[in-house]
């Protein structure tokens, strides 16, 4: 019979791998020191602080081209509702406010009003009857058998600038950064 106490001590003799020795060990347990963690968190830190400059930077390019893909959607948008509704389609620009929308041939089908973010210029040219008599609004018109009036849609925030081409014969949209 073993007693309590011996159980012990001969418990106490294996080593981790389980054979017998004379000496006892302890198994540390494993993990990270608060060093390691605040070093980690350091340079986490240094590379946030010198990243975010760049970032901040980029951001307001990101929005002009994002401005240029809804309305590049949306005029696509038109041109497609006047092909499957047999009606002439009408997307409406409002030059001072810098927003613009979608309308039917007699304006009675709106849709939502999109703006573009503060900062960004807009001009059009197109036909000069399509060009309110005030300069204010010009309208850029879609027809059912997939041709267009035509036009260019230009924006522009400081030096960047990209140009929206609208194809009168197929009606086809298509954007580009000025200078490539």
């Amino acid at each position: 019979m073993i007693w309590p106490c011996e159980r012990e001590v001969a418990l106490a003799r294996f080593t981790l791998s389980g054979q017998a020795s004379g000496q006892t060990r302890i198994a540390a347990a494993a993990g990270y020191t608060l060093i390691e963690l605040l070093v980690v968190l350091a340079l986490i830190g240094l590379i946030t602080a010198l990243a975010s400059p760049r970032l901040t930077r980029s951001l307001p390019g990101m929005s002009l081209r994002s401005a240029v893909l809804d309305l590049t959607a949306d005029l696509r948008a038109a041109r497609s509702q006047a092909i499957r509704s047999g009606v002439p389609a009408i997307l409406v620009v409002d030059l001072q406010e810098g927003a613009w929308r979608i309308a039917g041939s007699q304006e009675a089908t709106v849709r939502r009003v999109r703006r573009l973010p503060s900062g960004i210029d807009i001009g059009v040219r197109t036909a000069l009857h399509e060009i309110s008599p005030d300069g204010r609004m010009a309208r850029l018109v879609f027809y059912p058998d997939g041709t267009a009036l035509g036009g260019r849609i230009l924006l522009r925030r400081n030096d960047a600038t990209f140009e929206i081409a609208i194809d009168w014969l197929t009606g086809r949209v298509e954007w580009k950064r000025n200078g490539e």
